[in-house]
């Protein structure tokens, strides 16, 4: 069986040659400028299509991309971004676009997508009921947007959704339900 991987009409013989013609592009453009060229464009769109989350992440629409920087997990990185037409700016893995997520994973991010209103509401309700922030995981007090001084923020946390997360997303396997099928 012939490896490789298409992108667009364009066939790559490996996912690191994908990999390094969106390093190129990267290279080529530098952090916070447009991506410009017609070909690289059409690139980062053939591409962005086999994202997971492709509709997520078009929103509500793509004006064009953009090499941003930003921080993951600590360490500084550049990559590319879309532009929506309203203006918001939303990046993207590559390597998301090159590796299907399982069904597990799919079933996950289904989940979190459900409750993300409620976890929303509930976040907001508890940082404007004035009552001190207890971390469900640890118990340790939760300090507050000022004694953060540009921190990291806060995960406020469903203990109840939390603790039923499991069993959903075995259920969900068990029964072999897709992302769209899980959430209707």
């Amino acid at each position: 069986m012939p490896q490789g991987i298409t992108i667009g009409a364009t066939r790559y013989p490996t996912k690191e040659a994908v990999r390094n013609v969106c390093r190129g592009i990267v290279q080529r453009y530098g952090a916070g400028c447009d991506i410009t060229d017609p070909d690289d464009d059409a690139f980062c769109r053939d591409l962005l299509e086999r994202h997971p989350e492709y509709d997520l992440k078009r929103g509500v629409g793509i004006a064009h991309f953009r090499v941003i920087a930003h921080t993951d997990h600590g360490r500084r990185s550049v990559g590319i971004a879309l532009v929506r037409l309203d203006g918001e700016v939303a990046d993207f893995s590559w390597n998301a676009c090159l590796t299907p997520f399982s069904q597990r994973t799919q079933v996950l991010a289904a989940l979190r997508h459900a409750v993300a209103e409620q976890v929303t509401n509930a976040r907001n309700a508890a940082l404007n009921s004035g009552q001190p922030l207890v971390c469900s995981v640890t118990g340790k007090p939760i300090p507050s947007a000022t004694e953060l001084q540009g921190g990291p923020c806060p995960m406020v946390r469903l203990p109840t959704l939390q603790s039923q997360f499991p069993e959903l997303a075995m259920t969900a396997g068990r029964e072999q339900m897709s992302y769209l099928g899980f959430l209707s």
